[in-house]
């Protein structure tokens, strides 16, 4: 119950007024499905102002291998491979307020779906709840051609951090790896093999490069 006063606070302290026993009725339902989660967040919601942001994450649990789910993966945070649940979520956010809006279990021995998959079910998902954010932002793990291509069909802006050996052309000579160009802070642009022109930037640590898509500038 402390937890859903505290959070109860959190939200009045965002201009939101929700009762605790609304979090708690919440919390106590037996089914708590994605769709749930949409239902009580939605009217908060407002579509068209703000980003979509995906991550995923591994709810260790390294002595509970019997328990439904579990499977062994990787865990960024850990930089290794655990046993524990995977969970990959969507959020919203107006850069004041962040609301949860989907997520999915990852259970690849069950539906046969990677995280990928579910990425592309819950940006499929998401256009079709109305959502036109002026950015999708995600790891570098999430951005393999497919899901590119996905966001580029609807006009959607993407913001990630490009591995070191993704191939791109920055002047039409032939591709090259993205760690090989010398970078401007104004960023440069360069053609993406398989995918189109983005424009790529170095991280302020000059240990990344991060790009954005489709080419706006």
């Amino acid at each position: 119950d402390v937890s859903c006063l505290k959070a109860a606070d959190c939200y009045s302290k965002a201009g939101i007024v929700v009762s605790h026993d609304k979090f708690n009725r919440f919390l106590t339902r037996q089914s708590l499905t994605p769709e749930t989660l949409w239902t009580e967040g939605a009217p908060y919601i407002e579509r068209r102002n703000g980003w979509l942001v995906l991550d995923d994450t591994v709810i260790d649990k390294i002595h509970s291998e019997k328990i439904e789910t579990t499977q062994y993966q990787w865990n960024g945070k850990q930089r290794k491979v655990v046993n524990g649940i995977g969970l990959v979520t969507l959020v919203w956010t107006d850069g004041t307020n962040t609301f949860p809006v989907d997520y999915r279990i990852y259970d690849i021995d069950c539906d046969g779906k990677t995280k990928n998959d579910h990425l592309r079910d819950m940006l499929q998902t998401a256009k079709e709840r109305g959502f036109n954010p002026y950015f999708v932002m995600f790891d570098s793990w999430y951005s393999e051609i497919d899901n590119l291509k996905l966001l580029k069909r609807p006009g959607w802006n993407w913001f990630t951090r490009v591995k070191k050996n993704r191939m791109v052309n920055p002047d039409r000579t032939g591709n090259v790896h993205v760690s090989s160009l010398t970078i401007p802070d104004d960023g440069i642009e360069v053609h993406l093999r398989k995918y189109g022109f983005i424009r790529a930037f170095h991280s302020v640590n000059k240990k990344e490069v991060t790009g954005i898509g489709p080419q706006m500038f």
